[in-house]
C-alpha cells in the first residue's frame, strides 16, 4: 500500500492542471492588458497626432552656460495633446518668434521700445500658437494703446520652460543686459516665495529632453507610469469625478509645476523663505536698474487658485489651499510695491474675474493658459503699463 504522503497519479495530474490553469490565466490577463494598452495608445495617437509619451516631455532643449538649459535655436516643433495642437518656433538665439531665423541685435532703432520678457513656460508661450501667446498679445495691446509715445513695441521673448527666476537674474547680469531693453518683465507663478539660489537641477540629454539630475527612483518610476495610456485615461477620469467631491487640504510644498514650490506660508519678513525671496527681488531691482531699464514683476497663480474645481488635479502632488495661497501672494506683491519700491503686478484678480464668466483660462490636464488665459494676463499687464507710461 502507498504511504499517505505519496500522491496518486491522478492527484499529481490535478495539481499540475491547476498550475497550468493559473499560468494560462495570468498570460491571458497580460495579453488583455497589453491589448487594452495598445488600443488606448492608438486612440491617443489617432485623436492628437502624437504619441502619449510626448504629451509633456518635449525634445526641444540645448545646454546653456548661464541658464543651464534653453530652447533650441531655429526650432520648428509641433506640440499635440488631447487639449491643444500648437506650433513652437524660435529664432537663431532660441527666443520664441513667429518664424525661424533672424535675431535681436543689441543696438535697436531709437524709434523702438524694447521689452525683455523672462519667465518659465507661461512666458515662453507653452500650449499656445504664437499669435495667442502672452508676448504677442501684450505687444499688440501696447501698440494699439500708444505706449511709449507711440514707439514701435518690440518684445524679446527669452522665456524658457521650467527656468527659475534666479537663473534668469544670473543670465541677465551676464548677457541679457546686452540687449539694452527699456523694460524687463519677469514672470512669477505659483508662489512668490522664490529662492535666490541659481538652480541647475536639470540637464539636457543627447536627444534634447530636459531630465532631472538627481530625481529619486520613485519619481522616475512615476514618470514612466504616466506614459501608460491606461494610467493616463484612468487618472483623467478619476480627476474629473473627484473634482465633484473634493475636500479642503492642509498646504505644504507643491511639486509638479516645473519645480517644487514653497506653499502654505504666512507672509513675514522674519520668515527665512520670505527673506530669501526678498533678497532675490532686491537683486533683480539693483541689476536691472543698473542697466538703465525699468523692472516689472508679473505674478499669477496656478490653475487651482482660479478654477477651484482643479484642486483635485494637484492634490496628489501636494496639499493645496487656494485661499491661503492667494492671500500670501497678494500681501507679498503689495509689500514689494509699498516697502521696496519694486513694481509688482498681481494678475490673480483679473484671472478670477474672467473665470467667473464660466470659461477656462487654464487647461485642466496640461495646466498652462488657454488662449483666453494668455489674453487676460496680457490685457492686465498692458492696462498697468498704459496707466504708468
Amino acid at each position: 500500500m502507498p504511504l499517505d504522503s505519496e500522491l496518486r497519479p491522478s492527484e499529481a495530474a490535478g495539481g499540475l492542471d491547476k498550475r497550468k490553469r493559473l499560468l494560462f490565466f495570468l498570460i491571458y490577463l497580460v495579453l488583455v492588458a497589453l491589448f487594452v494598452e495598445l488600443g488606448l495608445q492608438f486612440f491617443y495617437f489617432a485623436t492628437t497626432g502624437a504619441p502619449l509619451w510626448r504629451r509633456v516631455a518635449q525634445n526641444i532643449y540645448v545646454q546653456d552656460d548661464l541658464l543651464g538649459w534653453k530652447v533650441e535655436p531655429d526650432l520648428d516643433f509641433m506640440h499635440r495633446t488631447t487639449e491643444f495642437s500648437v506650433r513652437y518656433r524660435t529664432n537663431e538665439q532660441g527666443f520664441r518668434s513667429p518664424g525661424t531665423g533672424g535675431e535681436f541685435k543689441p543696438d535697436k532703432d531709437p524709434s523702438t521700445y524694447r521689452i525683455l520678457l523672462m519667465g518659465p513656460s507661461f512666458a515662453f508661450g507653452w500650449a499656445a500658437n504664437f499669435p495667442d501667446c502672452f508676448a504677442a498679445r501684450l505687444q499688440a495691446f501696447l501698440q494699439a494703446g500708444g505706449f511709449a509715445d507711440g514707439k514701435r513695441i518690440e518684445i524679446v521673448n527669452a522665456g524658457v520652460p521650467s527656468m527659475p527666476p534666479a537663473n534668469f537674474l544670473h543670465w541677465y547680469d551676464k548677457r541679457g543686459r546686452t540687449f539694452k531693453p527699456d523694460l524687463v518683465i519677469q514672470m512669477l507663478y505659483g508662489s512668490m516665495a522664490e529662492t535666490s539660489r541659481v538652480n541647475y537641477a536639470y540637464r539636457v540629454d543627447r536627444n534634447g529632453y530636459l531630465v532631472s539630475k538627481d530625481a529619486p527612483w520613485s519619481m522616475r518610476v512615476k514618470a514612466g507610469l504616466k506614459n501608460l495610456a491606461a494610467v493616463y485615461y484612468t487618472f483623467t477620469l478619476y480627476q474629473r469625478i473627484a473634482a465633484r467631491f473634493q475636500e479642503r487640504s492642509r498646504p505644504r510644498d507643491l511639486a509638479g509645476a516645473g519645480r517644487v514650490m514653497r506653499t502654505g506660508l504666512r507672509f513675514g519678513v522674519d520668515s527665512p523663505a520670505v527673506r530669501d525671496a526678498l533678497d532675490l527681488y532686491d537683486g533683480f531691482k539693483r541689476t536691472v536698474e543698473s542697466s538703465g531699464a525699468r523692472l516689472l514683476f508679473v505674478y499669477f497663480p496656478l490653475g487651482y487658485c482660479v478654477h477651484p474645481e482643479d484642486v483635485v488635479r494637484w492634490r496628489h502632488l501636494g496639499d493645496v489651499d487656494p485661499e491661503g495661497q492667494n492671500a500670501f501672494d497678494r500681501v507679498f506683491c503689495e509689500y514689494l510695491n509699498s516697502e521696496m519700491n519694486i513694481p509688482c503686478l498681481n494678475a490673480t484678480p483679473d484671472l478670477i474675474r474672467a473665470a467667473g464668466q464660466g470659461r477656462r483660462l487654464y487647461y485642466f490636464i496640461d495646466v498652462h493658459w488657454t488662449p483666453l488665459g494668455n489674453r487676460v494676463v496680457a490685457r492686465a499687464v498692458a492696462d498697468y503699463l498704459l496707466s504708468r507710461p
